[in-house]
């Protein structure tokens, strides 16, 4: 059992077993810790049936989205990866 993490960014909340990112994935499991740009990560998996969904997070934020879907022309597989790093930084727009 994962202990229940705290709210996070983008309306998301990670528990035992749902994963929420604007939709409600139920079911989501367990599926070990990896590190990611040097932090200890839980990643969590969950399926819809037809594309699979893997979050990374971190004890304050989301750190890495993926999801895998069939492909367009249904031969293959698609995926998708979204990382988030350097939370803190502040922004500096272009001079």
């Amino acid at each position: 059992m994962v202990p229940p993490a705290p709210d996070l960014v983008m309306m998301t909340r990670v528990t035992d077993s749902r994963v929420c990112l604007g939709l409600c994935i139920p079911q989501a499991q367990y599926a070990g810790d990896e590190t990611l740009r040097g932090t200890r990560c839980r990643r969590l998996t969950a399926s819809d049936g037809a594309i699979e969904f893997s979050v990374w997070i971190d004890q304050e934020h989301i750190r890495q989205v993926q999801t895998v879907q069939p492909s367009l022309d249904e031969v293959g597989t698609m995926t998708k990866t979204l990382e988030l790093w350097d939370f803190g930084v502040p922004a500096r727009s272009p001079s």
